[in-house]
């Protein structure tokens, strides 16, 4: 059974009838839950809920949740804590987990203790490396990758992971202010694209990510998030093809 704080919920199955688990994932722009079973004779997870509430945290150039967004995020979580409550998941089998906007907020503090006050909820704050280790261990339960060394890359909308792991252990982890609702909002809206790519080019020199992950012999690199999803879908109906053509981000690249 693990010991690690941040997989407890769901490091074993339950020895009574219940066998229902959650989890609430307070990310950037969205809330996330999900719902599984957990079959006591194979302990595998049958997801049989999920539920997507979109809500940015920290809009702009904001570095403190506002009143209002801490309103709507708890109605959002209102709204989960209904779902939850009415198939009787177990409290000691529900987790929440928040990432990179509650991470970075000036007023961490103050939302978590709403939070709490309000709905009884205990929210678990991840580091950026922690996020990253979660992203490549959850990689592990859908594709057959133990025996291989994995390079995960999770795009959010606050920070993007970049993990490299093996047979479940982190041999890499790295979390860069570079989501793209963060991007969006700086650059995007301003029709600042040069200057986003500029951006990004020097937060990845200065993390000095390419000559960590060339360290590592990658056998296998896999995207994780519906951001990756939306860029799959973009290039293979041939946007920016000559661009991905040039840079050779695709090469050996196949959809499943």
């Amino acid at each position: 059974m693990t010991t690690d704080p941040l997989l407890s919920p769901f490091s074993t199955v339950s020895s009574g009838n219940n066998h229902l688990f959650a989890a609430i994932d307070l990310g950037t722009n969205s809330f996330k839950l999900c719902i599984v079973w957990a079959d006591p004779a194979t302990g595998r997870f049958l997801t049989i809920q999920r539920l997507k509430e979109p809500i940015i945290l920290l809009p702009g150039n904001t570095t403190a949740i506002s009143s209002s967004t801490q309103l709507r995020a708890v109605e959002s979580l209102r709204k989960i804590q209904h779902i939850i409550n009415s198939l009787s998941v177990p409290s000691s089998h529900l987790h929440l987990v928040a990432t990179s906007a509650i991470r970075e907020s000036s007023n961490q503090s103050e939302f978590l203790q709403l939070i709490h006050q309000t709905l009884g909820f205990e929210i678990d704050v991840v580091s950026g490396y922690d996020e990253a280790r979660l992203t490549y261990l959850g990689v592990l339960q859908f594709h057959p990758f133990y025996n291989h060394t994995v390079l995960t890359i999770d795009i959010g909308g606050g920070s993007m992971e970049f993990v490299i792991g093996f047979q479940g252990k982190v041999k890499l982890g790295i979390s860069l202010k570079l989501g793209h609702v963060t991007l969006t909002q700086q650059f995007v809206r301003n029709n600042a694209i040069d200057a986003m790519r500029d951006h990004i080019r020097v937060v990845v020199k200065q993390s000095g990510l390419i000559g960590k992950v060339s360290q590592h012999k990658i056998d296998i690199a896999v995207g994780s998030s519906s951001s990756i999803r939306m860029i799959e879908n973009a290039i293979f109906m041939g946007y920016s093809s000559d661009l991905v053509n040039e840079v050779g981000l695709l090469e050996g690249f196949k959809r499943d």
